[in-house]
């Protein structure tokens, strides 16, 4: 044994030095040219070889009891020795150490340092509950806790918690090492890290998983909860609800900075607004919408839902989407607000939307440099002739009327009423009233028949027992027509006349549940049944209203809802219409002819297709919007709107040709200023310049080759948008003006989501959730997605036991 093996006060001799004496001469005598390893007798097998009893060392008392027994061959220090048993102290009522058998190197896993090694030791302790020896080793806990699973099952759980606590403990590693080096990790290392559970990560994942399912905050408290984590993780310590609640608003901050982040590198953004009531409660909810410059796909992000306790006048609403564009800097980006088409939005942007002056913002927006003139330059402007303006008193003046509600400039941002809600309007308070069609007393057909679908639904809604006769008949519930969703009377329709009229013995089967069940005088229209002009008519009515819902169904999807997809939905919409409209033959329409005529005329200024879409055929952005997209093109304006075609082509040739100057110009200006001093040194006549024609020359070639791609650019067919869908020459100026006219959307459906979250948050039992705790749990479950996984990796020494 060398010299730094000094354990006499941790183990005590079994076997004398006659033991070993005899033990080594029994080897020897039976080698037969080779030394053979050692048999230490069980006496002896507790020491190692070469050292000498107990008894006979200096300084070493006999009568010492010490009940940790090192091997023989096994090295430990006194100091590892002491920080294992000070460890098994804690586990004093379960097992007790008594042996030290053997010891190896072993991958140390709390190291940063690529591929260091530590000292592991096989132990033995004795079961305090049946005696039993258990082997394990110091860096795991498995075999103690095995031995309890399967002998002393009733213990296991106040056994590792036990555990749980001693690995909490600020003990120092047995390698010696309080805080290992960085080093670059391994693969193999960094992926065990990963992997490896922390209570950082635990939180992070709590609050992740509370805030997307959105969990009330007082289940964290709850003892189910507490039971359930102490069985999947018992080192999870499960945090309480005050600390969730922070958490949720740490989180929350951090999406409102990534998003900050974000809009800031954005040249142009859309936002959306509407506002919501439920439990006596009123709010005002805005989403913001951009195209990712990378691939063109859309983007979205929850900006605020804030409550508003007062009447939402257009002052107010004025005032708090002001606010909330303040709050992002996007008040100077925002190129399009869409809203609903409620008199309180629309007077809100006619009366404010005069914009914020360009000073005014300046002064409020942190990304803009204050500009203060020096001394010289106010002397030189003085002489100059030039009026000097105080920059105090124009801040003050600033200030004065920064309180004043104001909206994004018109030109920058105009509001935009839902067209998605438009059409929902085309669809439903149109045709409300049409003669011979569904209004008045004489021919009205569809008046008759929705009287008796509309019997069959109530007894469906009403009775349980006619509601399971009917979904035993027909296979399925039949859905309801709910007045705020949209396309729910179509739907309802083509479900009845796919699932009932077209069987005849399950429209046999309905009719005789509604002449048992749901026939009364006062409904003599359902005690019928439907026959086949209902059939016929439902056939009509589905016909007519398809386009229209397939209209709604584009204007309200997210991804490929770019503000281009617009005009042509309407067109194709229209189209259609048109065609079933002049249809002939065993085509024409029998009895839905006039609810064709309605939804595209009425007589007066408000209802059909003419008067509520024609105005948007002349918009300028709009046209630009849809011929900018790769799918449509200048191609489809002969349908979309022919008389604006020419002046459409002009226009972006026009805007095209500012852009490519505009960049030319900016790289001109970046060359080296002393190249541009020696061409001036070299010229020699000054009026050089204003004779040279190669500039107009070209300015002519520029608007050429601008023409030319713009004739022969062909529409794309495929539904995802590329960058190489657009012209390769000038591509990044092409995608550059799609994304700006494209960034809008045609449909505050997008709002709509957002209050269908919030309600599943403001629950009628969470009713009198507060304000701030409302809108963050809200602000986070829209922005989740923007969040990158943040679980940190541990440093220092590892959490397990030993």
């Amino acid at each position: 044994m060398s010299g730094k093996r000094t354990v006499e006060d941790f183990f005590r001799v079994e076997a004398s030095s006659s033991d070993v004496t005899q033990e080594r001469e029994r080897n020897i005598s039976g080698s037969s040219g080779s030394v053979d390893i050692p048999t230490i007798s069980r006496s002896s097998s507790l020491m190692s070889l070469g050292s000498e009893p107990e008894d006979s060392r200096p300084g070493t008392q006999a009568s010492d009891q010490v009940d940790v027994v090192i091997a023989g061959g096994c090295s430990i220090s006194s100091q590892e020795l002491q920080t294992i048993k000070d460890k098994m102290a804690a586990l004093t009522n379960y097992y007790k150490l008594s042996h030290v058998i053997k010891s190896k190197n072993a991958p140390d896993t709390s190291s940063k340092v690529l591929g260091k090694t530590i000292k592991v030791y096989n132990l033995k302790a004795k079961c305090q509950k049946c005696f039993a020896e258990v082997s394990f080793w110091n860096n795991t806990t498995g075999n103690l806790v095995s031995h309890y699973k399967t002998k002393h099952t009733h213990d296991l759980s106040e056994l590792k918690a036990a555990i749980s606590r001693t690995s909490r403990c600020s003990l120092k590693h047995p390698s010696g090492d309080d805080q290992p080096q960085r080093h670059q990790l391994s693969l193999k290392e960094f992926f065990g890290q990963a992997t490896r559970f922390t209570q950082d990560k635990g939180k992070e994942a709590m609050t992740k998983w509370f805030a997307r399912c959105l969990i009330p905050l007082s289940i964290t408290d709850h003892p189910a909860t507490r039971e359930m984590f102490k069985v999947f993780q018992p080192e999870f310590r499960v945090p309480s609800r005050r600390t969730l609640t922070r958490d949720i608003k740490a989180m929350g901050e951090e999406a409102r900075e990534e998003i900050k982040s974000i809009l800031k590198e954005l040249p142009h953004v859309a936002t959306t607004a509407d506002s919501w009531t439920a439990h006596n409660r009123s709010f005002i909810g805005s989403t913001v919408h951009w195209i990712d410059p990378t691939d063109l796909s859309r983007k979205m992000a929850t900006l605020a839902i804030k409550e508003i306790k007062v009447s939402q006048t257009k002052g107010i609403i004025a005032t708090k989407l002001d606010q909330v564009n303040r709050a992002f800097n996007i008040s100077r980006k925002v190129v399009l607000t869409t809203t609903d088409n409620g008199a309180n939005y629309v007077a809100a942007f006619s009366n404010y939307g005069s914009g914020i002056g360009e000073a005014e913002e300046d002064a409020t927006n942190p990304d803009v440099e204050e500009v203060i003139n020096s001394p010289e330059d106010q002397e030189e402007q003085e002489r100059e002739g030039l009026d000097i303006i105080s920059v105090t008193m124009a801040l003050a003046a600033a200030a004065a009327v920064q309180d004043s509600p104001r909206l994004p400039k018109h030109q920058r941002c105009r509001q935009v009423k839902a067209n998605a809600h438009t059409v929902n309007l085309l669809a439903s308070i149109d045709v409300s009233q049409v003669h011979h069609w569904n209004y008045g007393r004489a021919a009205a057909p569809f008046k008759k028949t929705l009287a008796r679908a509309q019997g069959l639904w109530n007894l469906q809604n009403r009775s349980s027992t006619s509601a399971n006769t009917i979904k035993q008949v027909v296979g399925r519930k039949l859905p309801t027509p709910v007045v705020t969703r949209w396309n729910s009377l179509y739907d309802a329709c083509s479900v009845l006349l796919q699932r009932v009229m077209d069987d005849d013995a399950r429209l046999e089967a309905v009719n005789e549940v509604l002449r048992n069940e749901g026939g009364t005088n006062r409904n003599r229209t359902s005690y019928y049944g439907f026959d086949d002009q209902d059939k016929q008519v439902l056939q009509e009515y589905c016909k007519v209203m398809k386009p229209l819902a397939n209209c709604l169904d584009r204007l309200q999807t997210e991804e490929n809802a770019y503000l281009g997809v617009l005009l042509p939905t309407l067109t194709l919409m229209r189209v259609a219409l048109e065609r079933m409209e002049e249809a002939r033959g065993d085509q024409a329409l029998t009895y839905a002819k006039p609810l064709v005529r309605a939804l595209l005329r009425q007589e007066g200024n408000k209802g059909g297709f003419n008067n509520r879409f024609s105005a948007m055929f002349k918009d300028l952005d709009l046209l630009m919007a849809s011929a900018l997209h790769p799918n449509y093109g200048m191609t489809t304006f002969n349908s979309v709107a022919p008389n604006m075609k020419e002046e459409i082509f002009q226009r972006i040739v026009k805007e095209m040709k500012a852009l490519i100057r505009q960049e030319t110009e900016e790289r001109d200006n970046s060359q080296d200023m002393e190249a541009m001093e020696e061409h001036e040194e070299v010229s020699a006549d000054p009026f050089a310049e204003l004779c040279d024609t190669t500039q107009a020359d070209q300015e002519d070639d520029l608007e050429e080759d601008i023409k030319k791609e713009l004739l022969a650019w062909k529409r794309s067919k495929e539904a995802t948008l590329k960058k190489s869908h657009f012209p390769a020459k000038y591509r990044d100026q092409w995608v550059t003006l799609f994304i700006k006219y494209n960034t809008g959307i045609p449909s505050s459906a997008a709002v709509e989501r957002l209050f269908s979250t919030a309600g599943d948050v403001l629950r009628p039992k969470r009713a009198c959730l507060s304000e701030d705790n409302f809108e963050y749990l809200v602000f986070l479950k829209g922005n989740l997605h923007l969040l990158k996984q943040k679980f940190k990796v541990p440093r220092g020494v590892d959490e397990e036991m030993f």
